[in-house]
């Protein structure tokens, strides 16, 4: 066993910090040691007022009806923290803050611009790969068991696991009701039939299915699908998958909760130290569940803010969003016979949320247009960079957390490699940066979605009974102004550009924690009607939508708990590419990071407190 990567119970007294094992008097040179500037006045609950009386009566009655009047909708609008002043215009200093950690810096350069770099390699050859990026020591996780272990289970397994959990006594009171089959799966498992010998997975509600109707998460009768979005078809036809249920969504996928009030109940399988119900995140919050649960090892979601990445944080699994080809004749997923496959400007990418970085890899490969090359084997030379913007902005608990990892990694695996630390959102120089992205995204993205609100995705029936919520977001969304929408456009480019100077400077991915907070309780009134407030949107989406705005991919991996509640916490890889860097790059390093987390106590995954694995039996 390789002594520099050990649990805190089996190092040695000669070392004092469990993640880098080294003297901490070594100061700055590994990241779990250094102190990190705060930006306090970036966090969601100084950029926006509470929205939280925005739910249960008060919305559906009162608040709801009266944002219907167009004049009104723009008061609330404004008092909640989007007047028609905002976003403002992003402002990035010429002083090449990025340029702080020059003495890591690397000269700019093409990934894989030397012969044969763009060679396709097979399948098998880059699942050996990646499984031979593995762990030093064997380690008992209740989120690396074999795919194996799922061909065989039938749709009444899955829906016994969950009865029979519901009625052990592995649950605490708390815990038992507050997830249920009806909260997860918009269908009765036992109504479905696939293919036994196949890996299940479960798909999102907005993607389209032939002979299924897409609900977007939406009460009322929707038409009847004809084709099956091109990528999730070709997932279905593979050897290794089938595709088995629709799981339930965050209506819309217009919010960061995943709480949905026309679903049965559904919480976070993780239930904190204080043992209470707490929001499983969303929008795709049903796969999450289901994957975090161990009902499944994957689930197919959509991401237009992180969407794929806040649940999979929140529930502590692996959350993947994809990017869009910048010289690629193809995406890397076929979004065609889509909700959102005919809109070059859509901020929504497909996605996977998954037990572990080896399922996404074999997702990837049996769904993906494109095929992995051989420069993905270099993937050690990819420029890594850490976020201090990103760090500062989330809550110091969820910092430490990531710092702890990023100190980790570096010891086993990075004392090699380039390791920049930039500030992407340059908060130093220009604080409101912050707000401004922020914003950009929640106008650009509310946009979208009452674009598709009003198309014929959705049908009158189901327009007429959304929920209060969605349809409070979708009139405050009827009066962004041209002017706010041209402003978000520019301060999307604005970041792009940015972006772009960091990766001429060698920077091809970026560490940053996932979500600023862990979940939090749910709040009473909220699953019955659901709850309209921007700041708990903003507390959870604020960092991933990053990678919405700039159109890259993105990966959340699960390094621990926090100290403070006890819940997951997320770490992103973001790339600064989607072509130089695409998935298949991003996911050996991924692994690296996964095995970190594996082979240190303090970083890795308790299983969940609702956990229905336990209870999966295939039938003889």
């Amino acid at each position: 066993m390789d002594a520099s990567i050990t649990s805190s119970s089996s190092k040695s007294p000669a070392f004092d910090c469990e993640f880098c094992l080294q003297p901490k008097l070594q100061g700055s040179a590994f990241f779990c040691h250094r102190e990190i500037k705060q930006y306090p006045q970036c966090r969601a609950e100084n950029l926006v007022p509470s929205g939280q009386m925005n739910k249960g009566f008060l919305l559906k009655y009162i608040i709801e009806p009266l944002s219907r009047n167009v004049t009104i909708a723009r008061i609330m609008r404004s008092i909640s923290g989007l007047p028609d002043s905002m976003p403002a215009p992003l402002t990035f200093s010429q002083h090449l803050i990025n340029q702080a950690s020059s003495d890591n810096a690397v000269a700019a350069r093409a990934v894989g611009d030397k012969e044969g770099d763009k060679e396709i390699i097979t399948n098998r050859e880059y699942l050996q790969f990646l499984s031979e990026i593995s762990p030093d020591r064997e380690c008992d996780s209740h989120l690396d068991k074999s795919l194996s272990d799922w061909r065989g289970v039938n749709a009444a397994n899955m829906a016994n696991a969950i009865q029979k959990a519901c009625q052990s006594d592995q649950l605490s009171e708390k815990g038992k009701g507050c997830i249920t089959e009806q909260g997860i799966f918009e269908q009765s498992l036992k109504n479905r039939d696939f293919q036994y010998s196949k890996v299940p997975v479960s798909v999102k509600a907005e993607y389209h299915l032939n002979g299924i109707t897409a609900t977007h998460g939406i009460k009322g009768e929707g038409a009847r699908q004809t084709k099956t979005t091109g990528f999730i078809d070709k997932l279905g036809a593979s050897d290794e998958f089938c595709l088995l249920q629709i799981n339930t969504q965050h209506a819309l996928g217009a919010g960061a909760s995943g709480i949905n009030p026309k679903d049965g109940p559904l919480a976070n399988t993780y239930l904190g130290k204080n043992g209470q119900p707490k929001i499983p995140g969303g929008s795709t919050s049903g796969g999450s569940v289901a994957v975090s649960s161990g009902l499944l090892p994957l689930a197919i979601g959509s991401d237009g803010g992180g969407s794929t990445r806040i649940p999979a944080a929140a529930t502590g699994i692996v959350g993947v969003k994809s990017g869009k080809a910048e010289t690629r004749e193809k995406p890397f997923f076929d979004q065609t016979g889509g909700a959102y496959g005919d809109n070059p400007d859509s901020l929504v990418q497909p996605g996977f949320e998954a037990i572990n970085v080896d399922v996404v890899a074999q997702a990837c490969l049996a769904s993906s247009t494109v095929r992995p090359e051989k420069r993905c084997l270099d993937y050690q030379k990819l420029g890594v960079a850490i976020d201090l913007d990103a760090l500062g902005i989330a809550n110091p608990a969820v910092a430490e957390k990531c710092q702890q990892a990023i100190g980790c990694w570096q010891s086993r695996y990075g004392q090699t490699r380039h390791v920049q630390e930039v500030h992407l959102m340059d908060l130093e120089n220009s604080p409101d940066n912050a707000k401004s992205l922020a914003l950009s995204h929640v106008v650009l993205f509310g946009s979208e979605e009452l674009q598709t609100f009003d198309s014929t995705a959705l049908s009158d029936d189901q327009r007429q009974q959304a929920d209060p919520e969605l349809k409070l977001n979708m009139n405050l969304a009827k009066t962004f102004t041209d002017r706010m929408k041209r402003i978000a456009t520019e301060n999307r480019d604005q970041f792009k550009q940015h972006l772009k100077s960091l990766k001429d400077r060698g920077v091809d991915v970026i560490l940053m924690p996932t979500t600023p907070e862990v979940s939090r309780d749910i709040i009473s009134g909220e699953e019955k009607y659901g709850m309209a407030d921007l700041r708990s949107s903003l507390q959870m989406s604020q960092l991933t939508s990053l990678a919405n705005l700039l159109d890259v991919p993105a990966i959340t991996l699960p390094v621990g708990h926090d100290k403070i509640q006890g819940m997951p916490v997320g770490l992103t890889l973001m790339s600064t590419s989607a072509d130089d860097c695409n998935l298949y790059h991003l996911l050996p390093l991924a692994k690296e990071f996964q095995n970190v987390t594996r082979n240190n106590e303090a970083l890795r995954m308790k299983k969940p407190d609702i956990y229905f694995g336990d209870y999966l039996q295939k039938e003889e």
